[in-house]
This record gives structure tokens, sequence and C-alpha cells, in this order.
């Protein structure tokens, strides 16, 4: 408000703020196609929304464009495809319809799965590795174990996944092994949570598309992480948890533009109706307000 201010030398109020970023919110669009034989990563996050107390589910999808290398570190270049807030995953996804990414990467939503498998039986699918060896301890407590017990069983599986020498065919027979010694000491929640990642979990060995680099293995392979979608996740967790409880729409307005400001510049100009900058790095845009003037009741016009 205070740089509204500078530019055009008139004050604006919160609410008239607030009522342009939903009214610009409820146009922005992404185009599902970008999905198109690239990897696409999809989570879920909770946002400050509606009525529930701890909030409802946001979903968002991001795709891979690709991925190069700057001042010596990998960046990648990543678009959003689809999100929703409030909604479940069949509501979020009908906008991947028709689409066909080259893989999935994805966390263990039983939803999530479930939409996955109808909607994209044929896709390579593949967990987030980091996920399924930090999340396996909320079954191993559900079963009755402290953390450090807890700790013992996510070491074997960490081993499993991450042992440098171990082939996709050793890593499957020792994952079968673990879960059957899950089982026999009756931790039938992590036995089951590890049955429904085991045919997720090894993907990114089995079908590299040669766009990352295992430096354990040596070897090119398919990305097995999450984690630039989670970068996303926390960014937009830090702009909505304001401290206040967001209507369902108004968490998707303002979530929505922020990922078109951010990801999306040509739509981002055309919503605001923005003159095309110059200079694509570094520009000046001059705010437009239209003010109407109130003279002073002493002074006469002619």
């Amino acid at each position: 408000m205070a740089h509204v201010h500078d530019l055009g030398k008139v004050k604006v109020s919160a609410t008239a703020v607030h009522n342009w970023v939903q009214d610009k919110g409820q146009e922005v669009a992404f185009a599902a196609e970008q999905a198109n034989s690239r990897p696409l990563l999809l989570d879920s996050t909770k946002v400050r929304a509606g009525g529930k107390r701890r909030g409802c589910s946001l979903n968002l999808g991001l795709s891979i464009q690709g991925r190069s290398w700057i001042g010596g570190r990998p960046r990648l270049k990543v678009a959003p495809v689809c999100f929703g807030v409030g909604e479940s995953w069949s509501q979020t996804g009908r906008a991947l319809a028709g689409t066909e990414p080259a893989r999935i990467l994805f966390d263990g939503d039983e939803g999530l799965v479930n939409w996955l498998e109808s909607t994209f039986p044929d896709t390579h699918k593949q967990r987030g590795l980091w996920h399924v060896v930090s999340q396996f301890y909320w079954p191993l407590w559900e079963d009755g174990l402290n953390k450090a017990q807890a700790k013992v069983w996510m070491g074997q599986l960490g081993k499993i996944i991450y042992h440098p020498e171990y082939t996709v065919l050793r890593s499957r027979a020792e994952m079968k092994s673990l879960i059957t010694q899950l089982h026999q000491e009756e931790l039938t929640n992590a036995a089951g949570y590890l049955e429904a990642a085991a045919p997720y979990v090894f993907t990114y060995r089995e079908h590299p598309d040669g766009m990352f680099f295992d430096d354990r293995r040596w070897e090119s392979c398919a990305i097995s992480s999450t984690s630039p979608l989670e970068r996303q996740m926390r960014e937009i967790n830090r702009r909505t948890d304001v401290g206040v409880r967001w209507s369902t729409s108004g968490a998707r307005n303002l979530v929505g533009l922020d990922l078109v400001r951010r990801f999306d510049s040509a739509q981002w100009v055309a919503l605001w109706r923005l003159p095309q900058p110059d200079c694509p790095e570094y520009s000046v845009v001059k705010l437009q307000v239209r003010v109407q003037v109130a003279l002073p009741p002493n002074v006469k016009t002619t």
C-alpha cells in the first residue's frame, strides 16, 4: 500500500488491495499441457482456510520443464499445471485429463494414489524417497514403538533404499524381507505402509530418464524426490500463514496469483494489463490510478 501511495500519491485501503487480489486471482489458469512428456510432481499441504480446525488441503502439481547449471549449481525450470484448495485430488486432477506425463512423483496420500492408479495406470510412478523413510515413523508409532525403537526400523529401510552396492533386484528382495519381519513382530501398520509404498520406491532406477545423476551409484537416473515441490509448499505456507483464517476461495485466489507472479510472467502482465517491459530483468512499471479531486469549499471555480 505504501508503494501504491508513492507511485500514485493517493492512499489505498487494505480492503481495496484485498479486492484487487481476489478479483485477479479468479482469472488465474494454468496450462496443463505443460505436463506432457515431463516429470510431474504432485503433493498437498495444509492451509488455514475453511471451517475445519486444522484447515484444508491445498493440492499442487508442478512439471519439470528442464534442468541446467548456473554458477556451478543445478537449477530446475518448473511450471505449475494444476492446483486446488479444499478439494480432493480427483477434483484438482481434472485439469490434467488427457495429459501424458513422462512420470509422476508423489508422496503417500492414499486418496492421491487411488486417483493416480485409475487415471494414469500406465505412467511410471515414483514415491519421494525422503518421505518414504521419514513418514515411516508414524505407522511405527501407531504400532506402539517409541522414537528410539522406530529409528532402528527406519535405519533398515534407509539402508535398503540408499545402499550404493545394492542392485534393484536385491533392494526389492531386502524390502520384501523387511516387510516379513514387521509382520512377524506384529507391527501391522508399519508392514502395511511399506507394502503400499514398495511398488513405487525403485522406479527411478528401473526407468531412468537421464535428467539427473545419482552420485552414489555414478549413473544417470530419474528424479527421486519431491523436494522442488516442497520448496514451493514452504513458500505458500509462508504467504498464507498470516495469523488469520482464509476462506477456501480466498486462499485459492491468493495462491494462484502468487504462482503466476513467480512462474508465468506473461500471464501476470496480462492479468494486470501492464505494459510489456523492454528489459526482461530490470523494469519499472508505473501504476495508473484514477483519482477524483474534490476542491476545498472556499475555492471558487470559473
